[in-house]
């Protein structure tokens, strides 16, 4: 008891328990003092060993945190976390101890995943201007002048997806069939292309303008990064609930990834799938 006393660890249940088989002793009943002593035995090998265990648990948590301190990362909440975590150990109250260093190692890697989100989300690149296009079309000379200022739209690659083709999905790209009403991965509605001589060009009226492709680009971004926030709240939520969703988070860095690179029809496909596991994830 002396030893564990010199290591820092709680003893005053087992002196507790050392006094009453002294007095059991000095009573003459020997048979429960020997009871009592052994009792006093094992219950401070066990709390040696949940204070070694507190102790080493905190000693961890200093590790990440100053790790994480050092790449610039806000680890505050996580500092006031393991202060509390050492004063349950100072009173001996070592399940806590253990329980708030754990928590401490969990809002460190949570501010980092954060950091690194918005940083993501910040480097975006910027997008181009966009192209203003002519009013009048005018006499046939003026219109090929136009047709010549005209941005090249540069081929599609093969596995992107295509809008309107039949057996894609014209909101997300994923593969469908040609009786589905529904996208079973989106739930866009879906329906047969538009043809190019639609209603507008059956009447003798031209068909309307199609936006420019900069301001589809624009549009498109915007949509997949406000997909990405949606679900980086809800995953942010969950993480908080102790729920374990570390693919939902590896699916998200994939859409920012691709949200960074341009590819916001991806980005948007990815942050849709996160939205799908995190769902599952509440219905389990």
């Amino acid at each position: 008891m002396e030893e564990a006393t010199n290591s820092g660890v709680d003893v005053r249940k087992v002196e507790a328990l050392v006094r009453q088989a002294k007095n059991s002793l000095d009573e003459g009943n020997f048979g429960e003092s020997k009871l009592t002593a052994e009792k006093a035995l094992a219950l401070l090998g066990e709390t040696s060993v949940n204070f070694t265990r507190a102790k080493d648990q905190i000693a961890e948590a200093q590790t990440v945190v100053d790790e994480l301190r050092k790449r610039s990362v806000d680890v505050g909440q996580s500092d006031s976390l393991i202060q509390l975590a050492q004063s349950f150990l100072k009173t001996g109250n070592y399940e806590k101890a253990v329980a708030y260093a754990k928590k401490a190692i969990k809002t460190a890697n949570e501010a980092q995943t954060r950091q690194a989100t918005e940083k993501a989300l910040g480097d975006k690149p910027p997008l181009p201007p966009a192209v203003a296009k002519p009013v009048d079309s005018g006499p046939v000379s003026d219109q090929k002048a136009a047709a010549a200022s005209k941005p090249v739209i540069l081929a599609v690659p093969k596995d992107a997806a295509a809008p309107g083709v039949p057996g894609v999905c014209p909101s997300c790209g994923e593969a469908v069939e040609p009786s589905w009403k529904r996208c079973p991965s989106c739930a866009a509605p879906l329906g047969a292309a538009p043809s190019p001589a639609g209603p507008a060009a059956a009447a003798g009226r031209a068909p309307a303008e199609s936006p420019s492709p900069t301001q589809t680009s624009e549009a498109e971004a915007a949509a997949a990064e406000s997909e990405i926030r949606e679900v980086e709240k809800t995953l942010e939520r969950m993480e908080k609930d102790g729920l374990n969703v570390a693919h939902a988070r590896n699916l998200l860095k994939l859409a920012v990834s691709f949200l960074r690179g341009g590819s916001y029809e991806k980005a948007t496909r990815y942050a849709r799938k996160v939205k799908n596991v995190l769902e599952e994830k509440k219905g389990g």
